[in-house]
Formats: C-alpha cells, structure tokens, sequence
C-alpha cells in the first residue's frame, strides 16, 4: 500500500479481508482525504428494509405425546 510498499492483496490477506473490498475502502479514504471530509465507517447501506422480505413463522413445540410409543 502506499507508504508500506505492499500490494492491496497482501495487505488484505494478512487481515483477513477480500482485496477487493480493501481497495473500494483505500479509494474512498483517499478521496476523503482530498475533500477534507471523514469517509463512512461502513459500506452497509443507510437504511434497512422495514419487514422481511420472507417472513418466518414460529415452530409450534416439540411434543412427545404425538410420538407413537415403542416396544
């Protein structure tokens, strides 16, 4: 990276992180630190959906009376 003098990619393994994720993150640091402004802390959009998309109804219990007895 710049002032190591390593690559995007070795930098990304060593931190366990895709490459390409790491540069898209350098390249909004240094376009922040053009601007003067703070660059996002995340990539996740602002806003999140108000249900979900497929909701998930909850299990009834497991109940041994519907088991048939063995022996």
């Amino acid at each position: 990276m710049r002032s190591s003098g390593r690559t995007v990619t070795e930098v990304a393994r060593e931190i366990g992180v895709g490459s390409e994720s790491l540069r898209g993150w350098v390249k909004k640091a240094s376009a922040a630190q053009d601007t003067g402004s703070v660059p996002a802390a995340t990539s996740r959009p602002s806003s999140r959906p108000t249900s979900p998309a497929d909701p998930v109804s909850p299990r009834k219990p497991f109940s041994t009376s519907t088991v048939a007895p063995t022996g």
